[in-house]
């Protein structure tokens, strides 16, 4: 079926398009990027030591 639409409209029978990201999204985007790029930041190999300063 897919393949019988792809030959009628000689190419994909639907539109493409790329989703919209917030503003908030993208200002998380560069939050996360700034903090992995700093060498200060605090970073974990064990969950249970992350869940305990959540928890402070």
């Amino acid at each position: 079926m897919f393949l019988r639409q792809v030959v009628l409209q000689q190419g994909h029978p639907f539109e493409v398009k790329y989703p919209k990201r917030s503003g908030e999204l993208l200002d998380a985007i560069e939050e996360a990027k700034r903090l992995e790029a700093d060498p200060r930041t605090k970073r974990y190999t064990d969950m249970n030591e992350m869940w305990t300063d959540l928890d402070k």
